[in-house]
């Protein structure tokens, strides 16, 4: 960048191509700019934007926060592959970097529950899956009872699969009769 008659200077005195006088023995130190490198952020299937991060050479320097988000899924962490098969970085980790490099955002899919309530039948396990997860609902067991379903609130529950929330279910019973 230039020079400075101090040896720890950041900002030279004389820049290149400067005319100066000299009256006696003087030492000029360089005065250098550090490397300057980019993180270039890839949401990976995500969506957002995160703007570059640079870095100077050798510097250690906190990955920026993750803006990225993907439906149904968790971000787990930066990686130097797509797949996430490089270096790993986990979020706001402290790195040095001596060249550009792009981080790609890694996923892990949600998980999510089906949790019941029996209303005094018998006990059933609740379900905890990844969403899109194949489900069967239990058929719980009452005597004197007939099972007419799973409700959510006054709903009915039909799905098949684990949705994209927590969900609480409630058993609803028929009184048998009988003559």
């Amino acid at each position: 960048r230039g020079w400075d008659t101090s040896p720890d200077s950041v900002t030279p005195v004389y820049m290149p191509g400067d005319s100066i006088t000299i009256d006696s023995n003087i030492i000029l130190y360089a005065v250098w700019d550090a490397w300057n490198y980019t993180v270039t952020f890839d949401a990976n299937g995500g969506q957002g934007s995160m703007p570059t991060q640079y870095m100077f050479y050798g510097v250690n320097y906190n990955l920026n926060p993750n803006t990225f988000t993907m439906t149904d899924m968790i971000f787990r962490g930066w990686n130097t592959k797509a797949d996430g098969t490089g270096t790993p970085y986990n979020y706001l980790d402290i790195i040095t970097i001596k060249e550009n490099v792009t981080l790609y955002a890694i996923w892990e899919i949600n998980s999510y529950s089906i949790t019941f309530d029996e209303d005094g039948g018998e006990q059933v396990s609740d379900i905890n899956n990844d969403f899109g997860t194949s489900v069967t609902l239990p058929t719980p067991v009452k005597v004197g009872y007939t099972f007419k379903g799973w409700y959510e609130g006054e709903t009915l529950y039909t799905a098949t699969s684990i949705p994209s929330r927590d969900v609480a279910l409630k058993a609803k019973w028929e009184a048998n009769t009988y003559r």
